[in-house]
């Protein structure tokens, strides 16, 4: 989970100055044409509202081309998918797409974007815990379990969607991170590039677990490990819907005596210390309408990974996972929709720190998330229900720094969900009960879409256990 206090950051900005007006009309504005016409042209194509972006970020998101001849109906589906292309790219707060001029078979479109604010110096807490709930309930929300310090992003560098990642953060966790995306780095706009560096060490460490429980030992005059990464990512788009990610970085990780001693298999065999390289093909199709909280269209990703390539001998491991997400709107304001994942690792017997399942991050049965249960394969499946109760869009002032005028959408779902999920795992089974068995949950909650790809969950979920609870989720562009 991203850090709390930019929750309250999204809040602010989406509440400076708005006229609080509902206002539910289309964000793709259709010029209705003459229907006898079979067939348009388009004569051109125009950009407004785009003070920073470069016209060939926008360009390069729209399905069509001047000089394109396309039927009405396709006309139509293409402005849409235009339409949240430019959204998914998270580069603005509302996009118009219309029709401008219509001289016999021949048509402008009008394409009006309202830019995001790009520039965010944040003060940031961060949990060292793996979700809020952990640190809340089993932690007792306890301050030192926090990381405190600040985040700095810059999105839309030099106009040309290029993104700028800092973080410094400080306590018994700190992390020192550089992040810059490129996009595109060549003519054709189908070749990107990626670099991350990021430092980290803790007091803390999670040893072990047991009763899929963390085993956390704490020292607050000596670090118990620390990491560092450097990564590169080459990505090939050279569609609109597809993507291709290969991936290479090093890892230089150590630990204390004491965590080796308290865990031989954190890296195997008593080391305190590991090193390896790793290479990582993705192969990614996206055909969500909006990449933040999608209600149709699907996902699918394959991952495949070797962690060691001969470097160093800390490490041998192979792993590939598959995704698979489909969303269908089947009745006015209803949705349906299921997400899928499996993994895959090889050998059995891996370093304690690289043999992960669930209970991180989005992957999580709903109803365990006290639980971590780890092992070398997982799979889940999610199935959700869902009913739209409020969409409104409100019209912010001119005057904010932030929306510029946007009208910014809010969006309350209601939700039943069910989850089943399972973990393999030939190495600590014994003392964690979840391990190598059915893991079933499911309950109600209640999902708040809003500005700058944020939703804030709210679930009540009942697992196989009976154990029920409130638990609190967030997603956000942060």
């Amino acid at each position: 989970m991203r850090t709390m206090m930019l929750v309250g950051l999204v809040l602010m900005i989406a509440f400076i100055g708005p006229d609080f007006v509902a206002n539910a009309q289309s964000d793709s504005l259709a010029y209705k044409p003459d229907s006898s016409l079979a067939f348009v042209t388009i004569h051109s194509i125009l950009i407004e509202g785009n003070r920073k972006t470069k016209p060939q970020i926008v360009l390069r998101e729209i399905t069509f081309l001047t000089d394109d001849t396309l039927t009405l109906p396709d006309l139509t589906s293409e402005i849409e998918e235009s339409r949240n292309n430019l959204m998914n790219i998270g580069l603005f707060n509302e996009v118009v797409i219309n029709i401008k001029n219509w001289v016999g078979d021949a048509i402008d479109i009008n394409v009006i974007v309202r830019e995001r604010w790009y520039t965010f110096p944040v003060p940031s807490l961060d949990l060292y815990d793996r979700n809020l709930n952990v640190w809340w309930v089993e932690h007792n929300h306890d301050l030192k379990w926090l990381q405190f310090g600040l985040r700095y992003y810059q999105q839309n560098v030099r106009g040309r969607d290029e993104d700028l990642k800092l973080a410094l953060l400080f306590g018994y966790s700190q992390l020192y991170q550089v992040q810059y995306n490129i996009p595109y780095i060549n003519a054709r706009q189908d070749l990107g590039l990626k670099f991350n560096t990021s430092y980290s060490r803790s007091k803390n460490i999670t040893y072990g677990f047991a009763n899929n429980k963390d085993l956390i030992y704490q020292d607050v005059d000596e670090f118990q490990k620390r990491n560092l990464t450097i990564q590169t990512d080459i990505i090939y788009k050279p569609a609109f819907y597809n993507r291709y990610v290969f991936t290479l970085s090093y890892n230089d990780n150590k630990i204390s005596d004491t965590a080796a001693l308290l865990n031989p298999d954190y890296f195997l065999n008593g080391q305190t210390y590991q090193r390896y390289f790793t290479a990582q093909a993705t192969v990614i199709r996206d055909y969500r309408d909006i990449a933040a909280y999608p209600l149709n269209g699907s996902f699918f990703e394959i991952t495949l990974s070797k962690l060691g390539i001969g470097l160093f001998d800390n490490v041998n491991l192979i792993s590939g996972s598959a995704r698979y997400d489909h969303y269908i709107p089947f009745r006015k304001n209803w949705f349906v929709s299921s997400q899928n994942k499996v993994k895959l690792s090889f050998p059995t017997k891996q370093p304690y720190n690289l043999d992960r399942g669930l209970g991180y991050s989005k992957d999580y049965v709903s109803g365990y998330e006290y639980y971590v249960i780890d092992g070398q394969s997982y799979g889940y499946t999610k199935l959700d229900l869902k009913n739209r109760l409020l969409n409104v869009k409100l019209k912010t002032s001119e005057n904010n720094p932030f929306l510029k005028g946007a009208r910014i959408p809010i969006t309350l779902y209601a939700r039943m969900f069910i989850n089943a999920g399972y973990v393999k795992d030939d190495l600590y089974f014994e003392n964690n009960p979840l391990n190598n068995t059915l893991l079933l949950g499911g309950g109600l909650g209640f999902d708040l879409s809003l500005i700058y790809d944020t939703t804030f969950r709210f679930d009540y979920a009942i697992n196989k256990l009976g154990e029920h609870g409130f638990y609190f989720h967030v997603n956000s562009f942060f």
